[in-house]
């Protein structure tokens, strides 16, 4: 089976891409993971975590958190569907398809982690706003992660069965 043939033009992107996004995720993954821990020593260090100042600040630093989550799982979705791999060997298209199916798995469990911290901490509402915040997240990025997909002729179902 024979790779994809780039046109010079879309090398160029291509290897622009790859050369930007090695930034922009090491960057993101600093930054969320920076957001998630001043969260939780917020949490652990605030005389009140349930009064509405306390609320205000952690849904700030929530949304932050979903906001550079979702940029994060952007970029690597963009990495992935540039890399020309269009045509792998059989084993390898279900071993790609496998571990991005099992990424997307983690990107939302990463994000419920916050609910589950907030109901830990009976913050009930918090725990629903950001909820429901990191839920519409998730629906957009599956929508642009479909889109990214059909536009690149991928299918997931596809991909694990070997075809």
């Amino acid at each position: 089976m024979s790779g994809c043939r780039l046109t010079e033009e879309e090398q160029t992107y291509s290897e622009y891409v790859r050369d930007l996004s090695g930034v922009r995720v090491t960057a993101v993954s600093l930054l969320s993971g920076f957001t998630f821990t001043t969260i939780n020593i917020l949490l652990n260090q605030l005389p009140d975590p349930g009064s509405i100042m306390s609320n205000i600040t952690l849904l700030f630093l929530t949304i932050i958190f979903d906001l550079l989550l979702f940029l994060l799982g952007w970029q690597i979705n963009i990495v992935i569907g540039l890399y020309d791999v269009r045509d792998p060997p059989p084993r390898e298209r279900w071993e790609l398809t496998a571990f991005n199916v099992i990424m997307l798995v983690v990107f939302m469990m990463w994000g419920v982690s916050l609910v589950l911290i907030y109901l830990l901490w009976n913050l009930y509402t918090l725990a629903i706003v950001s909820g429901i915040l990191w839920a519409l997240l998730n629906i957009v990025g599956l929508y642009i992660g479909a889109n990214m997909r059909k536009r690149l002729g991928w299918s997931i179902l596809d991909g694990l069965k070997g075809h």
